[in-house]
């Protein structure tokens, strides 16, 4: 039932009942959250259940457009951007569209695993996904050299190849003041110096080498702990005995490591500002947030050796200590190089801060600007749009080229 968390408010908007559903029982089930009449249900049956609510909830509380009126809504826009292009239906027009890809862990196998998002179908559906925009002739728009070259992996054939914005900070944080951090750092029972990782439970954020990491780590600094924070890290506290995994301990125990989950801002920004250091294990992204927001608070960084992070050194000029992700030894040698040197860690920190302060949301806006422009038909095309729209890009293209040269009937 957790997946469909997100929906708990829209049970609780509509006047559903359980007993419109299939009345069966199952042991240690919980019924889900929202309903008026609490009654068991047979697991299996959750999704057929949840499908209908939803039919329901679009029923009856969205105004429902018709393909036609969309399209014809369009028609008023010079472009399309799509900056989310999943789970949308893509609407065909004559306009140009624009859309970011994300990245492609879709693509990848990371293991088996509770839930195993990964998989095949998945792929299936995603890719068909994007396909739609690659079909079309969008011009895609991502945010690492990587990405442009997993876009081109998994599209070939793509008419339009990726341009690369590099993004700047993920959050704007004000600087707090000593008492601040410790006042939350007190409500959450942290006393002691502490590596954070600001990630979540995916497979491929690669938290498991961090474990035998940190404890190479407490044997020479053993008071140090790991913080965790990031959706699905809630339910974590824990002590390290081995390099092989952590133990859970009573709420009332001392820990090595907790588990925060997903914070207020100003509350993760405490956490992050009061850190010896930011640590991103990850196998695949198309760049480290927690990174960029490591560099924007002058905390030191140490990530993974993959190429969209090292780009990311290379393009914008900052500093970090990195490491093989699959190694628990090399993760241990980076976080230690930063714990052993103290000033020289500070130092790259600063050094970062100025580099990312250098390089701003209005740049990356002007360079997503100039591609929007340099991709923009001709106004032969444009005004055509206007007079024919129902004809294909094709024709009006045909029909641009025509005016062009003075062919006018």
């Amino acid at each position: 039932l957790v997946q469909y968390q997100e929906d708990v408010e829209v049970f609780k908007d509509l006047d559903v009942k359980v007993k419109n559903f299939p009345e069966l029982t199952a042991k240690n089930v919980n019924p889900a959250d929202g309903f008026k009449e609490k009654k068991l249900f047979h697991i299996r049956y959750f999704d057929k259940m949840y499908n209908k609510i939803r039919r329901h909830f679009y029923k009856k509380r969205r105004k429902k457009i018709k393909k036609e009126s969309i399209e014809q809504y369009l028609q008023q826009f010079d472009c399309i951007f799509y900056n989310w292009p999943y789970d949308i239906n893509f609407i065909k027009t004559n306009k140009p569209v624009f859309f970011i890809p994300h990245d492609f862990i879709f693509t990848h196998f990371f293991g088996f695993h509770s839930g195993n998002a990964y998989n095949r179908n998945w792929w299936i559906r995603q890719k068909k996904q994007i396909q739609q925009f690659v079909d079309y002739g969008a011009k895609p728009i991502v945010s690492s050299q990587y990405i442009a070259d997993e876009y081109n992996r998994v599209f070939p054939t793509s008419e339009k190849k990726p341009s690369v914005v590099y993004l700047s900070t993920f959050n704007e944080y004000e600087q707090l003041s000593k008492e601040e951090i410790n006042s939350v750092l007190n409500k959450y029972g942290i006393s002691n110096d502490y590596i954070l990782y600001a990630n979540n439970w995916a497979l491929h954020k690669n938290m498991q080498p961090v474990l035998g990491a940190y404890y190479q780590v407490k044997q020479k600094y053993p008071n140090i702990k790991l913080i965790v924070t990031g959706y699905g890290t809630k339910d974590m506290r824990c002590v390290c005995n081995t390099p092989y995994y952590f133990d859970h301990v009573e709420d009332n125990e001392e820990f090595d490591s907790i588990g925060l989950g997903q914070l207020p801002d100003k509350e993760f920004s405490a956490i992050l500002q009061g850190a010896k250091m930011v640590i991103n294990s990850s196998l695949c992204e198309a760049g480290s947030g927690s990174g960029v927001d490591a560099w924007n608070c002058k905390i030191p960084l140490v990530f993974s050796s993959i190429p969209p992070f090292l780009q990311q050194l290379e393009v914008l000029g900052t500093k970090a200590k990195t490491f093989d992700p699959r190694n628990s030894d090399s993760i241990a040698q980076a976080i230690l190089s930063v714990l052993d040197n103290p000033e020289e860690a500070k130092k790259d920190a600063e050094i970062s801060y100025e580099a990312l302060s250098k390089y701003t949301w209005e740049d990356v806006a002007r360079q997503y600007i100039e591609i929007f422009e340099n991709n923009m038909p001709s106004k032969e095309y444009q005004e055509l749009t206007k007079k024919y729209p129902a004809a294909s890009p094709d024709d009006l293209v045909c029909y641009a080229e025509m005016i062009k040269r003075g062919k006018n009937d």
